[in-house]
């Protein structure tokens, strides 16, 4: 792979929250990157706790051939192929990609994106979004010096999770019955749940 900087390794691996955190460290580009190639050298000294965002940094150090596929920026044919694994109707599904321009979401940011917002108005932004980023970045040479300082997101709270996500409206009991599920509901008071 050709040098680059870590702000754009980080960004095409949709991490660019960690840059700051690279930065202190003195790491601009990847090359640097050899000589911290374990998980927990990762967490120690870049502070990256999620288990799964360590895997993709270390994945792509090793050159693991699946990790630089989600690594490598997408044709508007490629970003389709994984839309279309996600969004089933076609009205809705061509409706997003033409947020897509070639060469400027990876499939990490693509995948993210799909697995993260769950509205069809927020997916289409948080495209836009990345897209935007990518040819702002390419606008400047993917200098990391210019670039904004992305800083970690605070975690979400539960009652923000239940906001985005949702929370179910049935009785929990009544849906266990209707499954044919009652020996779960006896296991569900046994163990003194009460959310459910």
């Amino acid at each position: 792979m050709d040098e680059i900087t870590v702000f754009e390794y980080l960004k095409r691996l949709n991490l660019s929250k960690y840059c700051s955190n690279f930065a202190e460290q003195k790491i601009s580009q990847i090359s640097d990157l050899r000589f911290f190639s374990d998980e927990e050298a990762m967490e120690k000294q870049f502070k990256i706790k999620n288990i799964m965002e360590r895997k993709r940094i270390v994945q792509m150090i090793s050159g693991d051939k699946l990790t630089k596929d989600n690594f490598a920026l997408l044709s508007v044919n490629g970003a389709k192929q994984i839309l279309k694994s996600y969004i089933k109707n076609n009205k809705i599904l061509e409706e997003i990609i033409e947020c897509v321009e070639p060469d400027t979401i990876s499939s990490f940011e693509l995948k993210d994106v799909l697995n993260e917002i769950f509205d069809i108005e927020g997916i289409k932004k948080a495209i836009n979004e990345k897209v935007n980023a990518t040819q702002e970045m390419k606008d400047i040479g993917y200098d990391m010096r210019l670039m904004p300082e992305f800083k970690e997101k605070e975690e979400e709270t539960e009652d923000q999770k239940k906001k985005r996500i949702g929370v179910p409206s049935n009785n929990t009991e009544a849906l266990l019955k209707e499954f044919g599920c009652e020996e779960s509901i006896a296991k569900i008071k046994e163990h003194m749940i009460t959310d459910y």
